[in-house]
């Protein structure tokens, strides 16, 4: 008992809800400024004043009102919400680094579609000629604050999250930041659990000592939907294959059962660090990893209850590009990268090369931009987009031009994308458009890009509400909801009809027969060959068949929207053959 009275109970008030470090500037850091601002608020003000007075003579005059409306809405937003020293912080750090001799590049993820960001010198991406949303980054309905005895709190795992590419002073920085808050910065901890295809693996291969092949061919039982591996209990309801087997084995499924959601490993966030307004020590708790580094013990989603959370990455293709640009006369700032030809021309050379390219140089976005040879940043953009699982069922489509609008009415969501839905801003518009809220479609959005497949069926009867109520109709209800199922697991929907026989590894079968899990012969866009790929998730859309006659006697049943090769070797939805004649290839 002398071990267990060694504890005692803790009481935790006001969970979740975080105050921010002190941010405090020296006269350098604040400048001429110094003398207009009387608080933070203010000194956040006369930067963007500044950034304004610098780029407003760009654009043009009739555009201006827009520009300074979103500088008003976004002001008021970041004010309210108790969000002003966050983005000094963020500003700060971002200082530092320029001064310390670092290349800082436009900006990572949401936080590109903050215009204040953009004015202040944190990205270097103007987000309304980008047509990127606010509400991305933050959602006035979704983050909160309170005030408690005159202190503002922000709600922790709610506040806005910022990577800051650091290049090769991320060091230095983080260093300079410990410095400026001692005893509040420290790393944060990682933690991997048993779940999943890891779970039933590891529990196969030790109590029934299965080899590592048949405790794969078990892992590959484990459906997905919407991207994300299902929970083993789902399995047991989805996956016929895999019932059978903790039918077989029930001592060892139900050890997995018990196991499940346990911590199986622990290590460090590559590159996150926390940063609390209360010294650690007497705050959370923290301990000693491998490196000798000290890290809250909390995963990175916990910790955002406790403190502020920053990214600090320290890539270094931006130590090649201020390598490059001090070996050249022309500055970074003066080169048109938007359409710039000398930029393009190389990337679409047969030869092109992929050393040095960031992103691009990984084998499957080499394969990609080779093939759509980008010829402005658009469509480098759309390359990186697309070379991504699930996303490259649309190459193809993108490189012919072949793509369709889901319906006319959404169809100038698409537009400069060919018609495909390739990013979640579009996901935005397409709600936008039929009648949700900004904040709403951000929300959803969140749902989606969080994969939160609980959460997503609810929502089809909300969009045709929506859609009913705003006198869209049925068709561009079911084309929204068809967009957010694309734009959840980037899979195509099932279109052939249950009594199709399709090719699996031990012969052919009837698609009805099978389940998630299973493996069928299907194009795979990466080798461009036929290929057996696991069946990640099934429909039943109940959309109309049509039964087609081949010159050869074989028929098919598909709906309109069902993909055939052609001749010239391309995949064409039924409706485009029928309209254009095509012939199409038989076995």
């Amino acid at each position: 008992m002398k071990f267990l009275e060694q504890f005692k109970n803790i009481e935790m008030k006001n969970v979740n809800l975080v105050r921010l470090p002190n941010i405090s500037f020296t006269k350098e850091e604040k400048g001429i400024l110094a003398e207009k601002a009387e608080n933070n608020e203010q000194f956040l003000q006369q930067l963007v004043n500044e950034g304004w007075k610098k780029f407003r003579d760009k654009i043009p005059e009739k555009k201006k009102p827009v520009y300074l409306e979103r500088i008003k809405e976004e002001f008021e937003i970041v004010k309210d919400l108790g969000f002003i020293d966050y983005y000094l912080l963020v500003w700060r750090v971002i200082n530092k680094a320029r001064q310390l001799g670092a290349f800082i590049d436009w900006g990572r993820g949401s936080a590109a579609g903050s215009l204040i960001f953009y004015l202040i010198g944190v990205t270097g991406v103007d987000p309304i000629d980008k047509n990127l949303f606010f509400t991305r980054f933050i959602s006035k309905t979704r983050a909160k604050k309170e005030v408690i005895d005159g202190v503002t709190y922000i709600q922790g795992d709610l506040a806005p999250d910022v990577d800051i590419n650091l290049g090769g002073v991320r060091d230095q920085i983080i260093e300079w930041l410990k410095k400026c808050y001692p005893n509040k910065v420290c790393k944060i901890s990682s933690v991997s659990t048993f779940s999943g295809k890891i779970l039933v693996k590891d529990v196969y291969k030790i109590i029934n000592e299965a080899s590592e092949e048949d405790a794969s061919h078990l892992a590959d039982t484990i459906g997905k939907v919407f991207g994300v591996v299902e929970d083993i209990e789902d399995s047991y309801k989805n996956s016929e294959k895999f019932r059978d087997w903790a039918d077989r084995y029930p001592e060892t499924y139900q050890t997995a059962l018990k196991l499940r959601g346990l911590i199986r490993g622990k290590s460090t966030h590559a590159s996150g660090y926390f940063i609390s307004y209360y010294p650690l020590d007497k705050f959370v708790p923290v301990e000693i990893n491998k490196e000798g580094e000290l890290a809250i013990s909390y995963e990175m989603n916990t910790a955002a209850k406790f403190g502020i959370k920053l990214d600090l990455l320290g890539l270094i293709c931006n130590e090649i590009i201020k390598n490059v640009f001090e070996l050249i006369p022309e500055k970074f700032e003066d080169i048109n990268l938007d359409d710039n030809e000398e930029v393009y021309t190389h990337l679409q050379r047969e030869d092109l090369m992929p050393y040095g390219l960031y992103q691009i140089s990984a084998d499957c976005a080499y394969r990609v931009c080779k093939n759509i040879r980008p010829a402005n940043i658009a469509h480098l953009s759309d390359v990186n987009a697309i070379a991504r699982p699930g996303a490259l069922a649309y190459e193809k489509d993108y490189i012919n031009f072949s793509g369709e609008a889901p319906h006319e009415k959404l169809a100038p969501v698409f537009a400069e994308t060919r018609n495909l839905p390739l990013y979640q801003e579009q996901l935005i518009q397409a709600l936008v458009t039929v009648g949700f809220t900004p904040d709403e479609s951000e929300y959803i959005r969140r749902i989606i890009g969080k994969k939160k497949r609980d959460e997503m069926p609810k929502w089809k009867d909300k969009v045709f509400e929506i859609c009913e109520k705003n006198n869209f109709g049925e068709q561009v209800a079911e084309a929204t909801w068809k967009v957010m199922l694309d734009s959840a697991d980037y899979s195509f929907n099932k279109c052939v009809s249950l009594d199709t026989v399709i090719e699996s590894p031990k012969g052919y079968s009837l698609i009805s027969d099978i389940n998630i899990g299973d493996k069928v012969k299907g194009y795979n866009p990466i080798t461009d060959k036929d290929e057996f790929v696991e069946v990640v998730n099934i429909y039943n859309n109940e959309v109309e068949l049509y039964e087609i006659e081949l010159e050869n006697g074989h028929k098919l049943k598909c709906s309109l929207d069902h993909k055939i090769m052609c001749e010239d070797l391309k995949m064409r939805p039924l409706k485009e053959i029928i309209k254009y004649n095509w012939k199409i290839i038989t076995d």
